[in-house]
């Protein structure tokens, strides 16, 4: 089954999997609602399961991570865009440019920069031509810490990916060029 991934972030193309996969799984039911358990056993080996698990067990391993920082996973990742386009940007970033660059959810991104300013690692500043965009700018806190953050993260990738790192890595971007909207 070809997935053609409809949201703007990269876990929808997970999320489609799951879908397909419960419907097979819905399909698997007989009309007196007992379970096809040869159907059930292939799903479980299916790649969309495999990744579905992967990815929480990752996010598991990085929230544990994190938690010496008072981070989350999203949070690091805002950070981190914030800090890469920072570095690359010559013009001020808004939280709109953050949402886009993570292809995140626009209210979810918004809710979470409140979060990260409450703890002083940003300021939202009201932008100078936009009266209603909020211009992001990292705070000298929000830099050390996420320094710290990226290299617990690479630290956790290195050991929760092994030496498949850039095989893995490969393989995923091909995936998400062929899936994603164009």
């Amino acid at each position: 089954m070809a997935v053609k991934v409809v949201g703007q972030n990269h876990l929808t193309i997970v999320y489609a999997y799951i879908i397909y996969e419960f419907s097979l799984f819905y399909q698997a039911m007989t009309s007196d609602n007992k379970l096809k358990a040869e159907l059930f056993q292939i799903q479980t080996d299916s790649p969309g399961w495999l990744l579905w698990e992967l990815t929480h067990l990752w996010k598991r391993k990085l929230e544990d991570n994190l938690a010496q920082f008072d981070l989350t996973a999203f949070q690091l990742m805002l950070l981190r865009g914030l800090m890469h386009l920072a570095a690359k940007e010559k013009k001020s970033t808004t939280q709109v440019d953050l949402a886009n660059l993570l292809r995140s959810n626009k209210m979810m991104t918004s809710n979470v920069l409140r979060t990260l300013e409450t703890k002083g690692l940003i300021k939202r500043e009201t932008h100078p031509t936009d009266t209603r965009a909020k211009v992001l700018v990292l705070t000298s806190a929000g830099i050390t810490l996420g320094n710290q953050a990226i290299k617990e993260l690479q630290k956790l990738n290195k050991e929760f990916f092994g030496d498949n790192s850039q095989d893995f890595t490969q393989v995923i971007k091909k995936l998400i060029i062929k899936n994603q909207e164009n």
